[in-house]
């Protein structure tokens, strides 16, 4: 099972807000919330938040580790002005992309925090600070996994990124899923191919390449 985590934005609580966006989940811990403070605190939830976890807007996974890092903010004070801006679950991983500042509050003190999220999961949590520059931001996600190239593709829909990984890479996360996350955070598509691909070029391609050669003319 894999899950991406949606909603909008909600009233804070506790002086800890979680924002989100559409699709994937947004939240910043300083911190408005998907759900009310009575329900993170309880196991009652009202008709609003049900209504959320029932859509499947925000996932049970998700509202367990909510409640989690609810409690740990009352002992670890860095949590208040942590920003995850993306959440990808799998059967084995959980990837948090966090705001730049944010992985060492979501680590915690000697690996505290980070350790509670795995106990509560039981899976393998990675962390992966947000970055403005494409190429950065993308590789860090992948590592281990090197990009071998990086280009930005015109289609008649806008631009979008094409990354090439080497053949056979393994991810820990479904591709469907990274690609929801990254075209959020960028604001552009962005396709995986594999070295060594051979593939008929598309009509988006015949179009990107007539649109460099123009601009080269």
């Amino acid at each position: 099972m894999k899950s991406l985590y949606i909603g909008s934005n909600i009233k804070p609580i506790l002086g800890l807000s979680f924002h989100y966006l559409n699709y994937i989940g947004v939240y910043i811990i300083d911190m408005k919330t998907p759900l009310c403070e009575m329900c993170l605190k309880s196991d009652i939830l009202c008709t609003s938040c049900k209504s959320k976890v029932d859509s499947g807007e925000v996932s049970k996974e998700f509202l367990d580790i909510l409640k989690l890092l609810l409690e740990e903010s009352k002992q670890a004070k860095s949590l208040s002005s942590v920003a995850i801006n993306g959440v990808i679950s799998s059967q084995n991983a959980l990837l948090l992309i966090c705001g730049v500042g944010s992985s060492q509050a979501l680590i915690g003190k000697g690996g505290s925090v980070v350790k509670k999220i795995t106990s509560l999961t039981g899976k393998r949590v990675k962390i992966v600070e947000r970055s403005e520059d494409p190429r950065n931001f993308l590789q860090n996600v992948l590592f281990p996994v090197p990009i071998l190239s990086l280009n930005t593709v015109f289609t008649p829909k806008g631009e979008k990124y094409k990354v090439v990984i080497p053949a056979n890479s393994r991810l820990p996360f479904p591709l469907k899923d990274f690609t929801s996350v990254a075209k959020t955070l960028l604001g552009k598509d962005v396709d995986i191919g594999f070295e060594g691909e051979v593939r008929q070029e598309t009509t988006e391609q015949k179009i990107s390449r007539l649109v460099k050669k123009i601009k080269a003319s």
